[in-house]
């Protein structure tokens, strides 16, 4: 028993210094790349009902070889209340805390992603690179308020990295 605690501690304890992701893809009709710095994955602070027992999430900057730069937050899956329709998307205030510093960002939901508006995304961005955790969270379909922690250690290397392949100084 005890060395079976031991095991889980060592794997909780890689998980939450785990690295961030770099990847790529091309698009095989145009031709552009993209590129993606993702962190690891974060689970909601409390464990969520059926069907969101699973439920994962991550931070992702990306950018392509058109010098285009766009930021989001995923998740394997999500239902997410409240918010107000503007222009054919549903945005939100999102509260963030960048390890003390509370404030509210805008974001949009596309299916189970939530992508910072150009208002915010440069600020989100800069605040990712400086930062070492981001909390926030949204009102989720009969499930309250759900909040995710995210590690941000490494990820300045991981930006600059794709912001390299993608030639944005």
């Amino acid at each position: 028993m005890k060395k079976l605690l031991i095991t889980l501690i060592g794997i909780a304890s890689l998980n939450a210094n785990a690295a961030w992701d770099v990847s790529s893809e091309e698009n095989p009709v145009t031709g552009v790349n993209n590129y993606y710095a993702h962190s690891p994955s974060a689970s909601p602070h409390k464990q969520l009902g059926f069907p969101y027992r699973d439920v994962r999430s991550w931070l992702g900057v990306a950018c392509n070889n058109k010098g285009e730069v766009w930021a989001y937050i995923g998740h394997n899956k999500a239902n997410f209340t409240g918010g107000e329709w503007n222009g054919g998307n549903k945005g939100h205030d999102l509260p963030v805390r960048f390890d003390k510093n509370v404030s509210n960002m805008y974001v949009f939901e596309e299916g189970d992603f939530l992508h910072l508006s150009s208002s915010w995304r440069n600020q989100f961005i800069a605040s990712v690179k400086g930062s070492s955790t981001l909390t926030t969270g949204l009102r989720w379909y009969k499930q309250g308020d759900v909040y995710f922690k995210y590690s941000l250690a490494g990820s300045t290397k991981a930006i600059n990295q794709i912001y390299s392949k993608c030639g944005i100084k």
